[in-house]
Parts: structure tokens; sequence; C-alpha cells
């Protein structure tokens, strides 16, 4: 076998199965997946039904767009690099 597919394979296999070959050996490991799948189930659906409620407070569709988008991202990308940053300063 060529070594590039192989180090693709290798890769897939170390950053993909194996992880989740491991978290599915620890006890109660379904439990979190529940818990995860019932946490998120009101954001997915509230999130559908918040812009019928902005538009019919009267919000144009360019506003929520631009609040839910431009500012979500940015505050988002904000929330990850400082995050990060916590991180690298409490692990080291």
């Amino acid at each position: 076998m060529p070594e590039f597919p192989r180090r693709i394979i290798s890769w897939i296999y170390l950053t993909i199965v194996a992880p989740l070959a491991e978290f599915t050996q620890r006890r109660g490991w379904l439990l979190i997946l529940i818990f995860i799948f019932v946490f998120k189930l009101g954001d997915a659906l509230l999130g559908r039904m918040s812009g019928v409620f902005y538009r019919e407070l009267g919000f144009s569709l360019t506003e929520i767009a631009e609040v839910a988008k431009v500012y979500g991202l940015s505050a988002n990308l904000i929330g990850i690099v400082v995050g990060g940053f916590w991180w690298h300063v409490l692990a080291s």
C-alpha cells in the first residue's frame, strides 16, 4: 500500500475511530449522549421558532440575520479565542 493512503487511514483511525471506541467503553456513555441530545433539543426547537417570533415583533429579515449571524458568529469566535487562551493558561 502506498504511503499516502496509509497515512490518511492512520490519521482517520487515530482522530475519529479510536476516541469514539474509547468513549463507548466508559461507564454511562449512553446516558451522556442522551443528556446532550435532550439538552440541545430545546435550542433546536426554539431556534426555529425565534425567527417567526422576531418577525411578529416587527423586525425585518435583514435585522434578524444581522444580529443572529454576524453578531452571533463574532461572539462565538471571541468565546473560542478566550476559552482557548484560558485553557492554555490553566493547562500550563
